[in-house]
């Protein structure tokens, strides 16, 4: 399980920052005479262009996800992180760096688990879990769920 959740974290690190790598190169794309786009200069953005959104899921990790916080906050660039419960328990520095970074946390159940017709009832007390360490640790309510597996 802990390598199936590993594997998993390094996908998202690894999407996470080849997207990071892409909107450097565009940092400094100019823009033809006439055009109805703004360039982006640096951190500047103007109202015309489109945003996309970057979301995490499985941690916080200790290195991996400061590894990514950090690559984050020097493009300015913020994500939403959707944590578990045990992790964010175990590492609750990290989930307050997320929040004093800018980032969304939300709530990715206890333990990762996966919602069948058979555990409706145990998928709710991990999502109530979550919500009540994640309040404890930010102070905030949780506005935003990402079950597991896309379930």
């Amino acid at each position: 399980m802990k390598k199936i959740l590993t594997a998993i974290l390094l996908f998202d690190l690894i999407a996470g920052l080849l997207f990071l790598g892409m909107q450097e190169m565009r940092r400094y794309r100019s823009v033809e005479a006439g055009s109805s786009r703004a360039a982006i200069i640096g951190n500047d953005q103007a109202e015309d262009i489109k945003k996309i959104a970057i979301t995490f899921d499985d941690g916080p990790h200790p290195s991996y996800t400061e590894q990514l916080l950090d690559g984050l906050k020097e493009r300015g660039v913020h994500a939403t992180f959707f944590v578990t419960g045990e992790h964010a328990q175990l590492h609750p520095d990290i989930i307050r760096r997320m929040q004093a970074e800018g980032h969304i946390i939300g709530n990715h159940t206890y333990s990762h688990i996966q919602l069948t017709k058979n555990n409706r009832e145990k998928f709710k007390e991990e999502l109530i879990k979550t919500n009540e360490i994640l309040k404890e640790i930010t102070g905030e309510e949780v506005q935003y769920v990402r079950p597991p597996y896309g379930s």
